[in-house]
């Protein structure tokens, strides 16, 4: 991605995210090797389980001097990529329960042979936004390594260990470089990837290299059929949901809408489960996974919902009354 601004920034870009033309999951990287820092993040996860495709949607930035900026998804298999717009973020964060409430732009593909590094295949080239992306597939670690640095991408012993850890799982690489638009800018859109997957999953792991002095905020939204736990890899859970909201029949019409999916994609029981951590970047070296709670498990959560958020309304009237003037 080529990003002309000379001074030290924030961008904002969407999907897996990483900066620099390489990392997956999430690794950032630069062609001289000036570091690239994550910060904020803003997830959205749409999880249908009787396809097993998950709808991944990233609003992140990242914080370099590096003038030129790229990114790479790691994902089990070939994304598909369509742009989606940034309001859904905003009607998402729009759902949050009130108190006592119980709970694309054009296409251009082409699939083909061998890129330049004879072991790293070529899968598709995707014009979607303001990027070019570019997913490539190859079961040698070092050859992808060699392909980036041959596109102009420079790595370390971080980004390498990255690479080698989904290399090994098999997973495809897909590279973000923003199109040259001539203008200077560096808003690229947001940009939805739509992959089949055994079970979902956000990307967590990020490198030593890319996360260092941050404080970053992660936002997630997990809209499935039902509540889910998270836990990085397949250990304990990892934090508690802070709320979770069931769509009204309208409600998924509209997310449908920001996200640019087909409304069959989503049940009729569709739910929001929302999660925050701040300080996000831990050196967890795996992603987090998905699995759904059991029904006692929602009851339970949806009564513990209520209840905090009649606490919430009797704490307040209470204070609203003491500090009424007495008539």
């Amino acid at each position: 991605m080529l990003v002309p601004n000379r001074m030290k920034r924030m961008i904002a870009v969407s999907s897996f995210g990483l900066a620099y033309a390489y990392a997956s999951a999430c690794c950032g990287v630069s062609p001289n090797g000036q570091p690239v820092t994550f910060g904020d993040q803003s997830n959205i996860i749409v999880w249908n389980a009787e396809t097993k495709t998950e709808h991944f949607v990233r609003n992140a930035y990242f914080d370099s001097t590096a003038k030129d900026f790229g990114f790479i998804a790691a994902t089990p298999s070939v994304p598909e990529l369509k742009e989606a717009e940034k309001g859904a973020f905003g009607f998402l964060e729009r759902q949050k329960p009130k108190p006592f409430k119980f709970s694309c732009s054009s296409e251009v593909a082409t699939r083909g042979g061998p890129s330049a590094t004879s072991t790293v295949e070529t899968l598709q080239q995707v014009e979607v936004g303001e990027y070019l992306a570019t997913t490539v597939r190859s079961s040698d670690a070092k050859a992808m390594s060699s392909y980036l640095k041959q596109n102009g991408y420079a790595s370390n012993s971080d980004t390498d260990e990255w690479i080698g850890f989904y290399t090994k799982k098999k997973w495809v690489f897909t590279a973000f470089k923003v199109r040259d638009g001539g203008d200077g800018k560096s808003a690229t859109g947001v940009i939805r990837m739509s992959f089949r997957t055994d079970e979902p999953f956000n990307p967590y792991y990020v490198p030593a290299s890319n996360s260092h002095g941050s404080h970053g905020t992660l936002k997630l939204y997990f809209v499935s059929d039902g509540t889910y736990s998270a836990s990085v890899g397949h250990g304990s859970n990892w934090i508690p949901a802070l709320w979770n909201n069931q769509f009204e029949e309208y409600d998924i019409r509209t997310i449908a809408d920001h996200l640019n999916l087909p409304h069959s994609e989503f049940s009729k029981n569709m739910t929001i489960t929302y999660f925050e951590k701040a300080n996000w970047l831990d050196g967890s070296k795996d992603d987090l996974y998905f699995k759904k709670d059991s029904p006692l498990s929602t009851i339970i959560m949806v009564l513990l919902a209520g209840l905090g958020g009649g606490l919430w309304w009797f704490t307040k009237s209470r204070r609203v009354k003491v500090l009424s003037p007495s008539q």
